[in-house]
């Protein structure tokens, strides 16, 4: 549209930036409207600026192209190119008319210079030559000159070379970085269009772009003298880009797209796509493997299964070297001897400090445990010890070791059994409590297992506090929901002990799989728990009329774990 300035100062005229509605199409060129339909459609914002500059509308080869043709359609005679080494603005006016009016600036291609083809068959196109952004033009300062079609076209070969770069300029290995980091994909900010078929075998078509950032050539979009050549081969100053964003960029509107724009968006978007793939990794957790010589039987560990039971359960293997805790030697076999928790304590004043650093991110080259992945095959006692150590610090995965598991089940021996995905039944574990005498000490008994009469244990007479699955077997815990449900039970078990009976201490007999064994001694962390001490079975002797009697082996208290009538105690802190 034609401007009036007669009623402007002689130096100043207006600067027009017209807000696009999202209503029309990218073809719909503005130059075209009637005054009264401007104003409808656009939001305008008019001032005074000194000079004789016009601020000019980006618009890609289609959208130039489509108001070159609706320029010609409204009287449009002459043509002047106005160019830098990169973009060109285009402007026309009407046969005798003194007064150069916009079209667009843009990506002058194929399309747009097929529309002026006969124009410049009749010399009827002129071109200006400037340094610098096309975003503010100045005609004072430069007088237009006859264009051909070969300097045409000798123009955009060179414009070419300047925005798509030298062939070969960046090596395999770089251009491999770039397209790594990017998966692939145009980095352009909600772009994200798939480039992979560009970086196929055998595969010529320029459908993914490595595009500089700082242009590799001092005269580019955003060249700069001391820094193009530097910068050239650079990974961290290119970005993969399709076609019409590299466009965007280079010549549709470059001045839109500074360095450091762009280089904020390429480095949000390696951070997008690293957060998004990694998405597809299970999370990485810290395997403790428990297991020592229990009754004189070694305990086997197989790391290929412990990898396979983690993947079944969504997780990996992180440091991918276990971390073994109480693998006591074979010379300690008998858990109620106590030369056998005399040995063990020997080796937890090492051991225990190891686990508390593993777990904390102390020990050297380690991060503190986002996840633990458990795997427990030891005695009763040792378990619930093992279970206080870890407690609910993080994000605790406990395996069961399963005897009857498949040979080729995932996870051999770590597989839980196969529950055909039914929900764990609400009343699977009950707690059963017999009156409170206002004794100061009180049994709590974790029979899921097997239960035992009361005859048989050590402290007969006490009150006592029972958690018993409704069906005893060593399949009593078959996954997560059966411990999650078995949680509720031992918080419900001991609040009843510490806070409502209040005992000075509490004894302890579990008899329970080991997976439910760690799980009561993690409960004993979240709280400021009484004593407790276990108890372990003597082994019964063939043709003894009576069975083995229990034995304590340790006291768990709140800061340390100690041996029964003895002195020897190491400190939790």
């Amino acid at each position: 549209m034609a401007i009036d300035l007669s009623g402007m100062a002689t130096n100043a005229q207006l600067k027009i930036l017209c807000h696009f509605s999202e209503l029309f199409p990218p073809e719909f060129s503005y130059n075209w409207l009637s005054e009264s339909s401007l104003h409808r459609t656009f939001r305008l914002t008019i001032e005074a600026i000194d000079g004789p500059n016009i601020q000019m509308n980006s618009l890609t080869d289609s959208q130039l192209a489509a108001s070159l043709k609706l320029a010609s359609q409204a009287g449009a005679h002459e043509y002047l190119l106005v160019k830098n080494a990169y973009q060109a603005g285009v402007y026309s006016r009407s046969k005798g008319a003194s007064d150069w009016q916009e079209i667009g600036l843009g990506d002058l291609e194929e399309l747009a210079t097929a529309q002026l083809k006969l124009a410049l068959a009749a010399k009827r196109v002129f071109t200006v030559d400037i340094e610098g952004s096309m975003t503010v033009v100045d005609f004072s300062s430069n007088a237009p000159m006859p264009l051909s079609l070969a300097q045409l076209s000798a123009w955009l070969t060179s414009r070419d070379a300047v925005t798509k770069g030298r062939k070969g300029e960046v090596d395999r290995a770089t251009e491999f970085e770039v397209a790594s980091v990017a998966a692939w994909r145009c980095q352009m900010e909600g772009c994200g269009e798939s480039l992979r078929e560009h970086f196929s075998a055998g595969r010529r078509a320029n459908y993914g772009y490595l595009a500089h950032i700082v242009a590799s050539s001092p005269s580019g979009p955003r060249g700069d003298p001391a820094m193009s050549a530097a910068l050239a081969t650079v990974a961290e100053n290119i970005m993969l880009l399709c076609d019409k964003c590299h466009r965007l960029i280079d010549r549709v509107a470059p001045d839109q797209y500074s360095a450091d724009r762009l280089l904020a968006m390429r480095e949000q978007n390696i951070a997008e796509v690293n957060r998004l793939l990694g998405a597809l990794r299970f999370p990485a957790a810290r395997a403790i493997v428990v297991g020592g010589n229990i009754e004189g039987q070694s305990v086997g560990f197989n790391l290929r299964a412990v990898e396979q039971a983690m993947w079944a359960r969504k997780l990996r293997l992180a440091d991918h070297v276990p971390l073994r805790f109480m693998a006591n030697a074979s010379n300690a076999s008998v858990s109620t001897q106590a030369h056998y928790w005399q040995a063990l304590f020997h080796s937890l004043k090492t051991e225990i400090p190891v686990l508390q650093n593993q777990l904390s991110g102390n020990a050297e080259g380690t991060a503190a445990a986002a996840q633990l992945a458990v795997f427990p095959t030891h005695v009763m006692s040792a378990l619930a010890l093992t279970g206080r150590l870890i407690g609910n610090a993080t994000t605790v995965h406990l395996f069961q070791p399963n005897r009857n598991a498949a040979p080729d089940a995932l996870g051999e021996r770590w597989a839980w059994p196969a529950t055909d995905g039914k929900p764990a039944d609400p009343k699977r574990f009950r707690v059963e409590v017999s009156a409170s005498s206002g004794a100061k000490e009180a049994g709590l008994l974790l029979y899921l297992t097997a239960a035992l009469p009361d005859m048989e244990l050590p402290f007969v007479g006490l009150p006592m506090v029972r958690i018993v699955a409704g069906e005893s077997s060593h399949t009593a815990i078959a996954g997560q929901p059966d411990l999650d449900l078995l949680a509720v039970k031992i918080d419900e078990a001991l609040r009843l002990l510490q806070d409502i009976w209040r005992v000075e201490r509490i004894h302890c007999v579990l008899i329970a799989p080991a997976s439910a064994c760690v799980l009561f001694g993690q409960k004993l962390q979240a709280r400021h728990h009484a004593p407790v001490r276990l108890y372990e079975r003597e082994r019964t002797l063939l043709g003894a009329p009576q069975r083995g009697a229990f034995v304590p082996t340790i006291d768990i208290l709140p800061a340390q774990v100690s041996l029964p009538d003895s002195s020897a105690s190491i400190s939790f802190t």
